[in-house]
């Protein structure tokens, strides 16, 4: 059934509103702004957190400590606004419709174009085609014609949103990182004994490639879902309860936002020590 545009709306605030009351830090009322300037110096606040978090790496299958993590309080302790996160999500979601909707016009339906009746005479309503809106079976006026429902958001926005989230799951206590996501088998029995049940629904991510075994065990249940860093996003890390973070992935997932927010040749410089750090790791693997 297909939700109206207000219900959709109201939906959308309660869920994300939902996500906060059970966060301990507090959210300060904003007004709404448009522009990634404002917002990136609205963002930095006094109140945000300057020291370096470290964070346990547990152990995917023991979830034993197995080591600590430092991560950047530049994007793990950003400030909590739900506006943000309210325009990313919209963002997205009308980005992935697929506008294939389509009704036929007076001139596309199926009819003859012949007047049926004389002008006058009759005693009848005038007519001059049986394809009329009006009439059954006639065009539709003004009906969905096919098009693209995406709509523009700045770039630093879209990050700060990522971060918004991501310091939303760390804040609520559910942002795990692991050492690896390592599985033995491709049983889902086996993904699903390893995620405790007060994880609830799971959003498990690795750094550059999903494993075959952890691709084929998460394929069939609808609470978790496995995938890369590079396609983590706004809405699916408030979709999940719990993000299950690498800890290769959390690294590159720093490095991704950094350089969304950062000017260009500060991007450019970032995503080269990345690819390089990449390349590195890829000749140990091999």
């Amino acid at each position: 059934m297909m939700l109206s545009r207000s219900r959709f709306y109201n939906g959308l605030h309660s869920s994300i509103s939902h996500i906060f009351s059970r966060c301990p830090q507090t959210v300060q009322p904003v007004r709404f702004i448009t522009t990634s300037a404002s917002i990136a110096r609205k963002s930095s606040s006094a109140d945000a957190i300057t020291t370096p978090i470290v964070q346990p790496v547990l152990n995917f299958l023991t979830k034993q400590p197995v080591g600590q993590i430092s991560l950047e309080p530049n994007i793990f302790g950003a400030q909590l606004r739900k506006d943000i996160l309210h325009k990313v999500v919209v963002w997205q979601l009308n980005k992935r419709r697929q506008g294939t909707h389509k009704m036929k016009t007076r001139a596309e339906v199926r009819g003859s174009g012949k007047k049926p009746w004389q002008q006058k005479g009759t005693g009848r309503a005038r007519i001059g085609s049986i394809r009329a809106p009006h009439w059954r079976g006639g065009g539709r006026t003004f009906g969905p014609v096919p098009r693209s429902h995406a709509t523009d958001l700045p770039r630093k926005v879209r990050a700060l949103g990522l971060k918004i989230a991501l310091s939303a799951k760390l804040a609520q206590g559910n942002l795990k990182i692991v050492e690896d996501l390592a599985l033995t088998t491709h049983k889902t029995k086996a993904l699903v004994q390893a995620i405790p049940e007060d994880w609830g629904s799971t959003l498990l991510v690795e750094s550059q490639t999903v494993s075959d075994n952890l691709s084929r065990a998460s394929h069939k249940p609808y609470k978790i879902t496995a995938m890369v860093q590079r396609g983590v996003n706004v809405y699916d890390v408030l979709a999940h309860k719990t993000l299950t973070v690498t800890k290769e992935a959390v690294e590159m997932l720093q490095v991704r936002i950094a350089a969304n927010l950062t000017g260009r040749n500060g991007r450019r410089m970032i995503m080269h020590k990345a690819r390089v750090a990449e390349s590195i790791a890829q000749s140990r693997n091999e």
